[in-house]
């Protein structure tokens, strides 16, 4: 619009100009005429293209004009009948005012009337509301009725009575409210872990057994008056609750809800505190009761029955972490309550850590009386708690049961806790109740008052033991408090610090005692470690019974280690302290086994052993050259076989057991020589071998069980249990382990020993029988040599201890090889003998049949080599000449040195000329035997 009115200025200017021709005003005046004529044809296309729009413009506007001026019209006539009212109303003001007073004056009565009318119904809805436990709602109408009556109502002198009743309904509507909440905290907020340990019950757990009592009943312990009653009524009543109490969070929360509208919290938070500590205390007395009647009925109370205790803990966990969810619920309600309510003044709330300290309190308490604690005292850290100022210290003291009057009688004898006396209590006390229900208000007669604190109820023998029962479930449950008061990742709760100070300071002090006082009355003295474990001490055992008699000091000494090991399993974190004092044991053990066994084969001034069998068991040489021999592995592998229920025999190469045989017999003959034994150099005493027997069986078993242990702990350190896992170091179970094979080298050397010892006897009585007796007889006699005979008698004896006392395989192992052992013995006696004749000949074979007659009554074997040896004496009957031939016939059965003991015997009962030949005789056996090989 600017540049087209600068253009026509500027237009106006140029032709204004004198200057200007005519033809160029033309020309311009022909370009404006042109522009026009332009201009005025878009116009037309434009009034053309907007022309009904335009007209509608026009009617709209034709309309309203015509409507604004009727209005006008209108509102001057309204104007003018105003006028007309007003001077109309000013003739009759003072009729109008009157009649408007008192028709405010009928509505004010109207309502009045109508809140009287509702003043009237109310305790009658008050009573529709609570029975059906609507009690917000009663509460809301309870305050509302008595602020009509304290307020708009209060001129009213009729309604003077209903005051007196609302204000008695107001109290009993509080006394229920706060009964509500006691029981719902309390009693209800754990019925459902009530009904989901019944569904955790079998069938066949439930059904009577002979065997097995009944599984014991959640117990919903009753606090307060009723602390005592069944659980059956708590679960009942949780039960038929109406749908809208099912929640009990919810419900919890209008109950305090009420309470606030009635401006009471103040009132009940101060009851909670202090009702707190009986409660829980009421609580564990009543399931304490309850287990316990249930026991009598069932006489489970006759023996000691901790799985008892067990029940009793786990109740009232159940019990304890209901009410710590029902208390915080309370709280939480309280805390907005308070939030919403700021006019109710100042309440001191107290927290969820006051809850878990009074339960903390409370369990300690139970485990104080239940864990043999006599005398029981604060710690300097005691528990924290509420309640009234001055007196937090006394809460936590143990408190004195009874009247503790000096004049007070004692009763000889008390029926308190009779099954019968039991049994009409719980009846009395069940009718009493119905009667409270009906509304019949008679005090509880004194036979149904519950039990005197001055006779605490025990569902099991008090005894520190029970803490290896209840340490996991207790141990979770510490943890669970810890979570919900929210320690420090490095800090524990100070029940947690209770448990851990009794069980270190208490607990394992006296396991270490017993265990230890067991052990030495086992092992104190020699003889009581000779004696032999009975039967029933064996039966204990089970399974793992060794199948020979061991010493008595050894079932000891496996029975501690079973119950430490036990133990480990119920207090993993403790596992490190029970192996140790394994570990102490089986060390002090070991070396009351070394010492019994030295005193057995004797010691020398300075510390050598007097046996020769006990010197050379200890010899690092000879026990390797024993053990390296297959009778060694044949008895190891038909041990292994005998624990697996196999049989298996193995077969070997004769020679290769002959070789075997012949290098013992040189080691030993090395060893002794030709001298004669004295008698301490041998056990002769039959007790005393058997002793050893039985140490050695002892000693194996024990480590096999200790192996079973090392197994056990090994497979338990990687596995995660409830309460935590068993995890030892393992520089210990190696320290164990050593303990072990220091028990099993003892048990080898035991074995080795009476191995060794029985061929000393061998050279004890075989070698006087060469050098003592004399075989030129004058006639015939066949009686045994006094010698032989001896031995004899000792091998059946010492066979006699040795079947009896150990496995089949040590004792084969024994005896096996002693028939070489003899036949070697005999064979280079000839070299001691001085002249024998052909009597001397046959009662030397008659010893030699003796012999293998009673060692095959040993061994089961035909004893060859016995026979051999008196194939060897008989080759004296021939004389050189026939030995001679007999050699170059049959080829050699013995050695050059052998049959030069038998020319040189056999020259000896030659004429004297015939003597001289002896030399040649020597040298033309040497050629014979030279030519043969």
């Amino acid at each position: 619009m600017g540049s087209e009115s600068a253009l026509l200025v500027s237009l106006i200017k140029n032709l204004a100009k004198d200057s200007s021709s005519e033809a160029q005003r033309d020309r311009v005046k022909d370009e404006l005429t042109e522009n026009y004529r332009r201009e005025d044809e878009k116009l037309e296309k434009i009034v053309e293209n907007h022309y009904d729009h335009l007209k509608g413009s026009v009617t709209a506007f034709t309309h309203i004009s015509a409507r604004v001026v009727e209005s006008r019209n209108r509102i001057r006539t309204l104007r003018r009948t105003i006028d007309e009212c007003k001077t109309k109303l000013r003739c009759r003001r003072d009729e109008l005012r009157k009649l408007w007073t008192e028709s405010v004056q009928s509505k004010e009565t109207l309502r009045l009337l109508d809140k009287i009318e509702s003043v009237k119904k109310a305790p009658e809805d008050l009573k529709v509301f609570t029975d059906s436990r609507q009690y917000l709602d009663a509460t809301h109408l309870l305050v509302k009725t008595v602020d009509l009556l304290d307020g708009e109502l209060a001129g009213v002198k009729a309604l003077a009575g209903m005051r007196t009743e609302m204000a008695a309904e107001k109290a009993k509507l509080l006394e229920v409210l706060r009964e509500e909440l006691h029981r719902h905290v309390y009693v209800r907020s754990s019925a459902a872990q009530v009904r989901k340990r019944h569904k955790l019950q079998s069938i066949e757990n439930l059904k009577p057994s002979p065997q097995m009592p009944k599984k014991l009943l959640a117990v919903s312990g009753k606090t307060a008056g009723d602390s005592r009653a069944g659980s059956s009524e708590d679960v009942h009543s949780a039960e038929g609750l109406e749908p809208d109490l099912e929640d009990g969070s919810q419900y919890l929360t209008m109950l305090v809800e009420c309470l606030a509208v009635l401006k009471m919290t103040p009132d009940i938070v101060e009851t909670l505190k202090k009702k707190l500590p009986s409660d829980l205390e009421g609580i564990v007395d009543g399931i304490t009761e309850q287990i316990a009647d249930n026991s009598h009925m069932t006489g489970l109370l006759a023996t000691h029955q901790p799985h008892l205790l067990l029940e009793l803990l786990l109740q009232c966990f159940d019990k304890f972490r209901a009410i710590a969810t029902a208390h915080s619920v309370v709280l939480t309600a309280l805390r907005k309550s308070i939030t919403e309510n700021p006019d109710g003044g100042t309440v001191e709330l107290y927290k969820e850590a006051d809850v878990w300290s009074a339960i903390q309190y409370s369990v300690e308490r139970l485990l104080t009386q239940y864990l043999d604690l006599r005398s029981f005292t604060s710690n300097t850290h005691r528990l924290t708690t509420f309640g009234d100022a001055g007196s937090l210290s006394s809460y936590f003291m143990p408190k004195k049961k009874g009247g503790g009057h000096k004049g007070q009688k004692k009763k000889l004898f008390r029926f308190e806790a009779s099954s019968h006396a039991l049994s009409v209590k719980s009846y009395m006390r069940e009718q009493w109740e119905l009667q409270q229900e009906e509304g019949i208000e008679e005090s509880m007669p004194h036979a149904m008052m519950p039990r005197l604190s001055s006779t605490p109820i025990f569902v099991c023998k008090p005894d520190m033991k029970n803490i290896t029962l209840v340490f996991v479930p207790l141990r979770a449950f510490i943890k669970e408090i810890e979570v919900a008061t929210d320690c420090e990742p490095d800090s524990h709760c100070l029940l947690y610090e209770f448990l851990e100070d009794y069980v270190v300071n208490t607990f394992l002090e006296s396991v270490a005692d017993e265990m230890t006082s067991k052990l030495e009355a086992a092992i104190k003295g020699f003889d009581v470690q000779r004696v032999l474990a009975d039967d029933s001490m064996l039966k204990q055992a089970g399974s793992a019974a060794p199948s020979k008699p061991v010493l008595q000091s050894a079932v000891v000494m496996e029975q501690n280690m079973r119950e430490l090991r036990d133990m480990m399993e119920r207090l993993p974190p403790y596992a490190e302290h029970f192996l140790n004092m394994i570990s102490d044991m089986l060390l002090k053990y070991r070396d009351s086994c070394s010492q019994l066994y030295k005193h057995i084969l004797g010691v020398t001034e300075d510390g050598r052993l007097r046996t020769i069998s006990g010197m050379w068991a200890k010899d690092e040489d000879i026990r390797r050259l024993l053990k390296s021999f297959p009778a060694w592995t044949h008895m190891q592998q038909q041990q292994e076989q005998q624990g697996h229920h196999k049989s298996k025999k193995v077969q070997e190469d004769l020679e290769t057991v002959q070789e075997h045989h012949r290098q013992e017999c040189e080691m030993l003959t090395r060893n002794i020589g030709d001298r004669l034994l004295i008698k301490s150099a041998v056990v002769l005493s039959l007790g005393d071998l058997k002793v050893v027997a039985h140490l050695q069986e002892s000693l194996e078993w024990l480590a096999n069980r200790t192996e079973a242990l090392l197994a056990t702990l090994t497979s338990l350190s990687s596995v995660s249990i409830k309460k935590g896992s068993v995890e030892v170091p393992g520089a210990l179970l190696r320290g164990v382990d050593q303990l072990r094979d220091e028990l099993c080298d003892l048990a080898e050397t035991c074995l080795i020993m009476l191995h060794l010892e029985i061929r000393c006897h061998c050279y004890f009585f075989l070698l006087p029988a060469a050098k003592q007796s004399t075989y030129v007889h004058d006639s015939d006699s066949m009686e045994v040599d006094e010698h032989v005979r001896f031995f004899n008698n000792d091998l059946k004896s010492t066979k006699e201890v040795m079947e009896e006392a150990l496995s089949y395989a040590k004792f084969k192992y024994l005896f096996e090889g002693l028939g070489y052992l003899i036949a070697s013995i005999l064979i280079s006696s000839t070299n001691f003998l001085g002249a024998i004749n052909d009597y001397g000949i046959k009662r030397m074979c008659n010893n030699i049949y003796n012999l293998q007659q009673n060692l095959t009554n040993i061994t089961m074997s035909r004893e060859l080599d016995l026979a051999r040896a008196r194939q060897y004496f008989e080759l004296l009957f021939l004389n050189p000449e026939e030995l001679l031939t007999v050699i170059v016939e049959q080829g050699p059965q013995f050695t050059e040195v052998q049959y030069g003991h038998i020319l040189r015997l056999g020259s000896q009962r030659l004429p004297k000329t015939e003597r001289d030949k002896l030399p040649r005789q020597l040298d033309r056996l040497r050629e014979i035997l030279q030519d043969l090989i």
